[in-house]
């Protein structure tokens, strides 16, 4: 059975009387027989003989402080049995009087760390494309396969997408792709989980994307001008309430109108009366909210 003495300080030496004092071994120190631990008194009942305190125990004096010290050992298996022995040694003189202390609910376990260490998962919305999602693994245990989600405002559950191909058990950095040629106009939500070999689920991640760069003309906007009237008629289509600002500017860019408009579904279109006449030429139009910022020319 293999033993590991996992009391160590930070320099890597043992933690012992002589190193975490000034270093001077004293008279007692070099190795005690073996008679000087026989158990006469295994309890230490204090007021009671014994020979390896070479009289009475009457109490514990401590003379000495430390820092506090932690010994810890990672790389366990999980499900294994391990075994720790506390081992307390006494140098310097000769009164057994060492003692170590340790802090209430320290001697724990930590948590099993993931199956994945994900050190990054973006999403980058590129018109010839679509959506790109990108995902990067430092270590991986057991990884069967990703799970990739979205959601949208218009779909705010989330439907499943595609499972990639894990990389099992790694201590290498894996990268990873895909591509949603399919994601609703606004923000999209993409939820990245992971399945292990036993069929373990664990979310690891959600981001958020806008998906407008997809879309030239996401509403479908369309102008019509009455010169008689000064006014603009904005056609549109849209499948639920969307308010957009639209800004009016001549080719000088200077501002002429500015406003908000509240599309309706099922109404499709929208007057705009116009604040001030306007002379021939081209005019430009934009229609911006948090989905998307749509521009196009206006010929008078």
């Amino acid at each position: 059975m293999m033993q590991k003495n996992i009391a160590r300080l930070s320099n890597g030496s043992i933690v012992s009387i002589n190193s975490v004092n000034n270093g001077v071994v004293g008279s007692s120190g070099g190795g005690p027989s073996a008679a000087k631990c026989t158990a006469a008194n295994p309890s230490w009942v204090n007021g009671s003989p014994t020979v390896d305190f070479l009289g009475t125990i009457d109490g514990t004096q401590m003379n000495g402080n430390t820092r506090i010290l932690t010994a810890s050992q990672s790389g366990l298996t999980p499900g294994q049995t391990y075994h720790i022995r506390m081992i307390i040694m006494d140098l310097s003189d000769g009164a057994y009087e060492s003692v170590v202390y340790l802090e209430a609910s320290s001697f724990t376990t930590e948590p099993s760390p993931l199956p994945v260490e994900l050190s990054n998962f973006t999403a980058i919305c590129k018109k010839e494309e679509g959506v790109v999602l990108n995902f990067k693994t430092e270590s991986e245990r057991k990884n069967e396969y990703f799970i990739l989600e979205r959601a949208s405002e218009e779909h705010p559950d989330f439907v499943f997408l595609d499972s990639i191909k894990g990389a099992g058990s790694t201590t290498s950095s894996h990268v990873y792709k895909y591509i949603d040629t399919g994601a609703d106009l606004g923000i999209n939500y993409y939820k990245l989980s992971q399945v292990d070999e036993d069929g373990k689920i664990t979310h690891l991640e959600t981001i958020a994307v806008n998906s407008a760069c997809q879309f030239d003309n996401p509403y479908g906007f369309q102008l019509g001008f009455n010169n008689e009237t000064n006014t603009l008629t904005v056609n549109y289509d849209v499948n639920r309430q969307k308010t957009v600002k639209l800004t009016l500017v001549n080719v000088l860019g200077q501002v002429i109108q500015e406003l908000e408009l509240d599309l309706k579904p099922s109404e499709y279109s929208v007057k705009v009366p116009i604040n001030q006449s306007l002379n021939s030429g081209i005019y430009l139009i934009s229609f911006d909210n948090q989905e998307t910022n749509y521009t196009t020319k206006l010929f008078k």
